[in-house]
């Protein structure tokens, strides 16, 4: 399921985004490594790293990734209880950088997450 959601996914993306662009994005999310994280944390890994993914905007990579569900937003609305938000449930979501960002379930596999 993972392998054909990606596929699938690349080939929507082809619109908005460059072949270098995509292949770099989904490079970063995966040797990043993370699932669940915040913006500063992964743009802190990006600027070290900014070399190896030469020809993505981070803030844009993020924002085209939200807008196609591979990322969501997650909050807590209670002491133990979070609310995620993806694009596929509310198309006019924008992605909320103080939030926490969420890798969506069915590209983790994918990417080895």
């Amino acid at each position: 399921y993972s392998e054909y959601f990606l596929d699938e996914l690349k080939n929507e993306l082809i619109g908005h985004l460059s072949a270098p662009e995509i292949k770099q994005g989904l490079l970063l999310l995966k040797q990043f490594n993370k699932q669940i994280f915040r913006y500063e944390e992964i743009n802190a890994y990006f600027e070290k790293n900014q070399g190896s993914y030469k020809d993505i905007r981070l803030k844009y990579i993020l924002s085209v990734f939200f807008q196609f569900s591979i990322l969501g937003n997650r909050w807590l609305v209670n002491k133990e209880e979070y609310f995620y938000s993806f694009t596929h449930r509310d198309p006019n979501l924008l992605l909320d950088f103080d939030k926490e960002i969420v890798l969506h379930l069915g590209f983790r596999k994918s990417l080895t997450l």
